[in-house]
């Protein structure tokens, strides 16, 4: 289920149409008010401003590398479930994206090869060594392609269990810049608020954990290797 409304430009809510009946029972004082419901525990203007940056996908991306900002102002297990929906569906769009580019790449760069080959062969010589050159060049880039194509197959498979609902889905949790886990799915944290856990305004990395034993633990970042130096063919070579 995508997610609706943004509390501000680039950043993610925790206002997952599913939860918000939930989250409604939490929720804040009106705007520009102060209670004394804040001094006992609840939420003030102060918290709703806070934001995190997470991290998740292709670390050679520019925006996976830099993360998506989430607003903490919602309980932990909202949090998490805004966290995992939006990894898994912004990964997987990325991931089918670049799939079809890179298997693009391939076709156009081994159709560039072909016809050198068929040309050779065509005139029943030798290579020569301007063909020999460009030929290596193409066998060099696509290798780069395949390996890139390898390593976008083995990231997206850490996203497998992930889909379906809070209770069906495998559960996150997160890494601090240290690379220590935040315990967020703990069950002594299932009614605090995600900003009485994490650090307002810091960057954290997703892990997803194995039901089988929470200690083990999936980072969902992943590399695909840099584009080759030389900008590959955008459009087929002409016949």
């Amino acid at each position: 289920t995508p997610l609706r409304s943004s509390p501000g430009p680039g950043r993610l809510g925790c206002n997952d149409p599913n939860q918000e009946r939930q989250q409604s029972r939490f929720a804040a004082p009106p705007s520009g008010t102060f209670s004394a419901g804040a001094i006992a525990g609840r939420p003030t203007m102060a918290a709703a401003e806070k934001f995190v940056w997470v991290k998740f996908g292709d670390m050679n991306n520019e925006e996976h590398a830099k993360g998506q900002s989430f607003n903490v102002h919602c309980h932990v297990n909202i949090f998490l479930d805004a966290v995992r929906m939006t990894a898994k569906r912004t990964v997987e769009d990325y991931a089918r994206t670049r799939d079809a580019q890179l298997k693009r790449f391939v076709v156009e760069l081994s159709y560039e090869k072909e016809q050198i080959e068929a040309k050779i062969t065509r005139q029943e010589r030798e290579a020569t060594e301007e063909e020999t050159a460009a030929i290596a060049l193409l066998d060099e880039k696509l290798a780069t392609r395949q390996k890139q194509l390898e390593e976008l197959v083995e990231g997206i498979t850490k996203y497998k269990g992930l889909s379906g609902n809070a209770l069906t889905a495998l559960k996150i949790d997160l890494l601090n810049e240290g690379g220590s886990k935040v315990n967020m799915s703990d069950e002594a944290n299932a009614t605090k608020y995600a900003y009485e856990v994490l650090d307002a305004k810091k960057t954290y990395s997703v892990v997803k954990l194995d039901p089988e034993g929470e200690e083990q633990q999936v980072e969902l970042s992943f590399s695909v290797s840099a584009d080759p130096v030389d900008p590959d063919p955008v459009d087929p070579p002409a016949a």
